[in-house]
């Protein structure tokens, strides 16, 4: 038997030994003891709203607010200890409060449209209450730079950022002789990790783009800001967590190891939420524009509604099972739909992209596709060769064609008609004596490439933004014996894990005399107990049907045992 023991970071194991049973956020309504809720956003550039003049949400909605001078709670916000009506603001540029320095162009690097604004003023106007509005992002930052474990100088805006903006709004509240909580986390990150930029936990260390590294970070994160939220604010049910999907110009690994991490997340953790892609909304080469950041921002106000108010269960759209067909060209593909039916959208994209953003390769060549359609819930893929007896990559909003126009984009949505308060801007309207309404740099367009359309074709300028639900980006296989492979997080149906043959099913527990496994066969069997720095401190391996495995002479601290057989682990937390 081969054994592959993977490197196990600390805040992996960490989070393990820490982490607590999911609970219910809190709720979104106002609790007779709770005078303001606070509504965090959270992660590198898109949450703050970057290279997004011109500014829409300029007017504050009553009962909305903000710490100090502006929605952020860094870019030189001055007495952030204070509550102010929440209104829309461009974000200093320098400690003197400069606000021009940048050119007013669809390239210029101003800071306007927080997505925030969307989320919080939706809200507002669907359940009302009384809302602060904090933005804590930091653009250009990897997850280890915005993690609680940063040690790098200058890069520890967990501190400096998050952990001030509850220090401020907890001072805040007293000031207004009120109280405080927190009911949702909204967070957007993951560019600078797509293409390994920006620093690791330490100093001279790299980001990560591994998959189950960046998992690993998000759920610590996640966890670490739930903690802190309690601490201060004194309640007793974590927020939730409302994390979007890193795509677009910055998919530029096949795997796609960031955006698939985020959805594992959300799969798995019941206090994250995945809102979905942001490639349906019109953006600037990677950063959205205003219409893209409110749009999305209602995106992430829909989700946070439907599931914390009204108690709703939501996923994004995405695969539950992949399989082979009788027909050897085929691939089919069902999927979780929200709300049926499926559409194949070229119109509120601005483009039809190749094969509607679908890739399937084999023994990794990239197969042409001949047909791409929709059957009910299902997609299916039909190649123009034969793709049996190879392995299959099958992937949506990929590489693709590899341009920054259609890297990380597809066509494929829901039929959601849940409404939007907001209208979609025409950023070159002019006014009676043709003057634009939004000042510009002379001889500039302030318009995307891709303008969002109606099915007929006519742009949607002051209709509202449609929030359907957009297939999130994915990457699956299907070995060169494999038939079939259900989602696991997803779908009612059984796994991959549990189609695997009967005797590769095993048992890994612990009772009072140790760790014990078992199975139904004799295996060959490895069990490693690790601490929590990642070194392997004590390894058996075994070929049996059952084993006690005593951990009494441990060291008093944590570790994590793992069993591995034919290439499965199975972990527990051992606290001595």
């Amino acid at each position: 038997m081969k054994i592959y023991v993977a490197s196990i970071s600390f805040l992996f194991l960490a989070n393990a030994i820490t982490a607590n049973s999911p609970v219910k956020s809190v709720s979104g309504q106002i609790s007779e003891n709770t005078t303001y809720q606070h509504l965090i956003m959270y992660g590198q550039s898109l949450s703050v709203g970057a290279q997004s003049y011109p500014l829409l949400s300029v007017e504050n909605v009553p009962g909305n607010y903000m710490l100090g001078e502006h929605v952020w709670i860094n870019y030189w916000n001055s007495d952030k200890s204070r509550i102010n009506p929440l209104l829309g603001k461009l974000a200093k540029q320098n400690s003197v409060g400069d606000t021009d320095l940048y050119p007013f162009t669809r390239a210029g690097t101003i800071t306007a449209e927080c997505p925030l604004y969307g989320v919080v003023n939706h809200l507002q106007k669907k359940i009302g209450g009384r809302f602060i509005a904090t933005s804590c992002g930091t653009g250009g930052r990897s997850i280890e730079e915005l993690s609680k474990e940063s040690e790098v100088p200058g890069r520890r805006h967990y501190v400096s950022d998050f952990q001030n903006a509850l220090t401020n709004a907890a001072l805040a509240v007293q000031y207004d002789k009120s109280t405080i909580s927190c009911p949702a986390i909204f967070f957007m990150q993951g560019e600078n990790n797509y293409e390994n930029k920006g620093s690791g936990l330490i100093s001279g260390s790299k980001s990560t783009s591994d998959k189950v590294e960046y998992k690993m970070l998000l759920i610590t994160l996640k966890n670490n800001m739930q903690k802190d939220i309690i601490a201060t604010y004194g309640q007793t049910e974590k927020p939730v967590f409302v994390t979007y999907q890193t795509g677009c110009q910055y998919g530029k690994i096949k795997e796609l190891p960031i955006g698939m991490a985020q959805l594992e997340a959300s799969n798995e953790e019941d206090d994250i939420i995945c809102a979905g892609p942001v490639y349906p909304m019109p953006d600037r080469g990677g950063h959205l524009d205003p219409n893209g950041y409110r749009w999305y921002g209602e995106m992430m106000a829909k989700v946070y509604y439907r599931t914390q108010i009204l108690g709703e269960e939501f996923k994004p759209l995405q695969p539950e099972k992949i399989m082979r067909t009788t027909n050897p060209k085929q691939i089919k593909i069902r999927f979780h739909v929200p709300v049926p039916p499926l559409v194949l959208d070229t119109w509120t994209t601005g483009a039809k992209f190749k094969d509607y953003g679908f890739e399937v390769y084999k023994d990794g060549i990239k197969q042409s596709l001949s047909k791409v359609e929709t059957e009910g819930d299902w997609v299916v893929l039909t190649a123009q060769r034969d793709l049996s007896g190879g392995r299959l990559e099958i992937i949506y909003a990929g590489i693709g064609e590899n341009t920054a126009l259609t890297r990380g984009h597809g066509n494929l949505r829901d039929s959601d008609d849940y409404p939007a308060y907001f209208t979609y801007v025409d950023l070159d309207t002019k006014n009676s004596t043709g003057e634009y309404i939004y000042y510009r740099e002379p001889g500039n367009s302030l318009r995307p490439v891709n303008e969002v359309c109606s099915r007929e074709g006519s742009t949607i300028y002051g209709q509202p933004y449609p929030l359907y639900n957009w297939s999130v980006a994915f990457y699956y296989t299907l070995s060169a014996d494999e038939q079939i492979y259900i989602i696991p997080g997803v779908s009612s149906e059984i796994t991959r894990l549990e189609q695997i043959p009967q005797e590769t099913k095993f048992i890994f527990t612990r009772d009072s005399s140790g760790l014990v496994f078992q199975t139904e066969h004799a295996e060959d069997v490895r069990i490693d107990i690790v601490d929590t720095v990642g070194r392997i401190i004590e390894s058996t391996e075994f070929n049996g049907r059952h084993l006690t495995y005593p951990v009494q002479d441990l060291r008093s601290g944590a570790y994590i045992a793992i069993a591995t057989v034919n290439g499965q682990s199975k972990c527990l937390k051992i606290l001595r």
